[in-house]
């Protein structure tokens, strides 16, 4: 037997095209829902046989029937039977409810769900109000409709009484703004946000670019040339107000602050840019200013979150979290001036303790009796110490006094050699 056969007894059994996929796939013959409902079609066609209605739905015909025929509108109709505990859509009915008079060929009943007759809408367009309107007019009245349904019904009302519906009057937004009214303000010196917030107080709202399109023309139609308006201007900010500010350990962001509020706007981007060419015009170089925030964190909160193997960005957040402000990129300078300072330290400790280190092997005291030195010798290290490390007489003697020699001898035999 081959597919198109199976699928074909399958659907005759009353198999929705889900259930017939569904079997042939335990079958082993992978094979969709959509690609079984378009085989069905073409099995249907070839057969010249009419293809079976198989429903899901165990709501019957005759039920659906019945309830229109009671005068039930279609969402009525879904509540009913939801009641009745069948579960189904408006969609569905509707669809059902057209197979239904079809097969019985008659004449589904036009059902309205609201009491509105065709005769209020008609005065209520007469009038000249929009759908919109006329919706709000209605559902004022308790009467609740949509404009879409008003717009469908106005069109058929219109058709049915062979009427040309009127263009409905819209109201106006705005008051006309005369030619004059701008001409005017603009004569005041007042720029074109000015007169367009003007307008706009007096509730004709205008933008400004349309205000400098209204003007230009006004201008030309009056043969005038068009004054120039002087925009206010900005308070310059020196050099030197900026140099002195930054002399005191401002940051950039409280340079700005400062200005801003002696009604000088300037951004701390802008102060950057200008520090810089600042000092190199002086020829000074910039002090490093660390920001309030950034003093209260210690060289050391930052060494042991580092020391843990924390990222720039995570030892950011966790100070963040104790309400210590400070970005990633500051995190990870001060990160490196603190390791630069520690393997400094760490190679004058490592310098210092050498030393130490030597010298406690010239004062430690004979542990084993085969320990022995020469007066050669001695007198060597003493003078190394003498010359090379500036000895005093008190730690010359103490050697002497480690190695149990005569000091005064040896220092004779020193001054022979």
């Amino acid at each position: 037997m081959n597919l198109d056969e199976e699928i074909f007894e399958l659907r005759e059994k009353g198999l929705t095209y889900k259930r017939i996929a569904e079997e042939l796939t335990n079958q082993g013959k992978k094979i969709s829902s959509n690609t079984i409902r378009l085989r069905c079609k073409k099995i249907y066609v070839r057969k010249g046989k009419k293809e079976p209605k198989i429903r899901r739905s165990k709501i019957k015909d005759e039920e659906i029937f019945k309830l229109r025929e009671q005068g039930l509108t279609y969402e009525k109709i879904v509540e009913e039977l939801t009641n009745q505990g069948e579960k189904t859509s408006i969609s569905v009915i509707y669809s059902r409810c057209k197979e239904i008079y079809e097969e019985k060929e008659m004449d589904e009943p036009k059902i309205r769900s609201s009491k509105i007759t065709d005769e209020k809408i008609f005065e209520l367009r007469e009038q000249g109000l929009t759908y919109k309107k006329i919706a709000e007019e209605l559902t004022n009245q308790g009467e609740k409709i949509d404009r879409s349904v008003i717009k469908a019904r106005c069109k058929k009302i219109y058709e049915k009484k062979r009427m040309e519906e009127p263009k409905a009057k819209r109201e106006q937004k705005t008051k006309i703004i005369t030619d004059e009214e701008i001409f005017k303000l603009r004569e005041k010196g007042l720029s074109y946000e000015k007169i367009s917030e003007e307008l706009t107080n007096q509730g004709k709202k205008i933008s400004f670019n349309t205000i400098r399109l209204r003007c230009k023309k006004i201008y030309e139609e009056k043969g005038m040339e068009e004054p120039k308006v002087k925009r206010k201007q900005k308070t310059k900010i020196t050099d030197e107000e900026i140099f002195k500010l930054r002399e005191k350990g401002l940051s950039y962001e409280k340079i700005a602050e400062e200005l801003t509020n002696q009604g000088k706007k300037i951004s701390s981007n802008t102060i950057r840019l200008r520090c810089k060419k600042i000092y190199e015009e002086k020829g000074k170089e910039e002090p490093e200013t660390k920001c309030k925030q950034n003093l209260q964190i210690t060289d050391e909160e930052i060494f042991e979150l580092s020391e843990k193997g924390l990222s720039y960005r995570k030892i950011a957040e966790e100070l963040a979290n104790q309400g210590k402000k400070i970005d990633y990129s500051t995190a990870k300078l001060r990160c490196k001036e603190i390791y630069e300072e520690k393997a400094k330290t760490k190679s004058k400790l490592s310098k210092t303790s050498e030393d130490k280190s030597k010298q406690n092997l010239l004062y430690q005291k004979k542990e084993n009796e085969d320990l022995l030195i020469s007066e050669k010798e001695l007198a060597r290290m003493i003078l190394n110490l003498t010359v090379t490390r500036n000895a005093t007489i008190e730690q010359v003697k103490k050697i002497a006094d480690v190695y149990g020699v005569d000091l005064e001898k040896t220092m004779n035999s020193l001054e022979e050699r």
